[in-house]
């Protein structure tokens, strides 16, 4: 599956950058700008995750040419009109303790995207407020998963859940913004 090799793919670049962020939540932490500015520009959500400044060594650029790569991936996802976005997340041949933890990784990054990017509750609908508190609480989960069918079955509601919610801030979002565009003349 193309989504658990760009997972492995962003893992080990993180990793020989130094990047103390998983792959998971530096995802979740351009979903989060991304759905609260969908033109937000890529250096502040890079050096969020690569906790650095803009350098010109091999190993940096080639760490901003994917992490570019994997803006454009996740873009078209979250506009396409066959519902294909889906968090990067390890996949089923982790643990569900580690798929769960990467799970919490990713909220705490989606909460981190969508606050560098200026998120304002006031302005999110019920269901965007909504989103964003239960983000919250599961960027708080402790170890609650075992290895068991029910944990199982409860661990893909919430990455389901993540995906319909995301992607509905996100249209959210840029059907707000799109709105108070201004007109344009023809």
């Amino acid at each position: 599956m193309y989504t658990e090799q760009l997972y492995q793919a962003v893992s080990t670049l993180l990793t020989r950058a130094g990047s103390e962020m998983s792959a998971a939540e530096a995802h979740g932490l351009l979903c989060g700008a991304l759905c609260i500015d969908a033109h937000c520009p890529d250096e502040p959500w890079m050096q969020e995750v690569l906790d650095d400044e803009p350098g010109d060594n091999l190993l940096a650029e080639e760490s901003r040419r994917v992490l570019r790569q994997l803006r454009r991936y996740t873009q078209d996802q979250l506009n396409s009109t066959d519902f294909l976005f889906t968090p990067l997340l390890p996949g089923d041949a982790q643990s569900l303790h580690q798929r769960a933890l990467a799970l919490q990784h990713w909220c705490e990054g989606f909460l981190l995207g969508s606050s560098v990017s200026g998120l304002n509750l006031k302005r999110l609908t019920a269901y965007g407020r909504e989103f964003i508190e239960d983000l919250t609480q599961l960027a708080n989960l402790d170890d609650q998963f075992d290895e068991d069918d029910n944990d199982e079955n409860a661990y893909m509601e919430l990455v389901e859940y993540l995906r319909v919610g995301t992607m509905t801030l996100y249209e959210e979002r840029t059907l707000d913004t799109a709105q108070k565009a201004p007109a344009r003349l023809q």
